[in-house]
């Protein structure tokens, strides 16, 4: 039995070793750079987010990550066209310290988005600001839609987290059951802050067991 534990063993091990971390720093960085290690940061969570698979994590350094201020891209997507199940997005230093600007451009997809293919993602130690838009449905983080497959997001994990100044802090938007779409579920939302939020902190809409304390 002993070589077949060692292979198990092996085999777990360099599953372990085959994700990577990659750095974003918007003061320092470059996304001219590998992005994997803090000298070598990525400028940009726009550009960091495309080299995530899974199992992967994404760390966040302090600053302001913001359209005008780093040359954000927002909805900063995950889960839509790539396999980036149980992936780690982490802000260095905590949600007072990491800030993710919207500059109220957040629309109807949110300022961040997590599809099908982000199954287990987690994010921590992040404040979204500014998350405001011309859409009744404008959030800092979105999960789900009406639309079936992709769109459904399961077993998504923010903590540790601020939402401050938006339209709504997080929106869990899934199927009514007669509309044929994608039912959002397994999604846990606890120890968060939410601050002066014009239209709901979360908001839940359709079926699907989520948890949020």
């Amino acid at each position: 039995m002993r070589p077949v534990l060692s292979l198990l063993a092996a085999l777990s091990l360099s599953s372990l070793c085959a994700a990577q971390v990659y750095y974003v720093d918007p003061v320092g960085g470059s996304d001219a750079n590998p992005g994997t290690s803090r000298a070598q940061a990525f400028k940009t969570i726009s550009h960091g987010s495309t080299f995530l698979i899974d199992n992967d994590t994404l760390i966040l350094m302090p600053g302001t990550y913001s359209p005008s201020l780093t040359g954000e891209t927002i909805p900063f997507k995950f889960g839509e066209t790539t396999s980036q199940n149980n992936i780690r997005i982490i802000g260095e230093g905590g949600p007072n310290a990491t800030i993710i600007d919207g500059e109220s451009g957040a629309g109807a997809l949110g300022v961040m988005r997590f599809y099908a293919g982000a199954d287990g993602a987690m994010i921590r130690g992040v404040q979204f600001l500014n998350a405001t838009g011309g859409s009744y449905w404008s959030s800092a983080i979105r999960l789900g839609s009406t639309s079936g497959g992709v769109y459904e997001a399961k077993n998504v994990e923010i903590t540790g987290c601020i939402f401050r100044d938006g339209y709504r802090g997080i929106v869990i938007f899934g199927s009514n059951g007669s509309s044929g779409g994608s039912t959002s579920t397994g999604c846990k939302i606890h120890d968060n802050l939410f601050v002066n939020n014009a239209h709901r902190q979360i908001a839940v809409w359709g079926a699907g067991i989520n948890y949020i304390y």
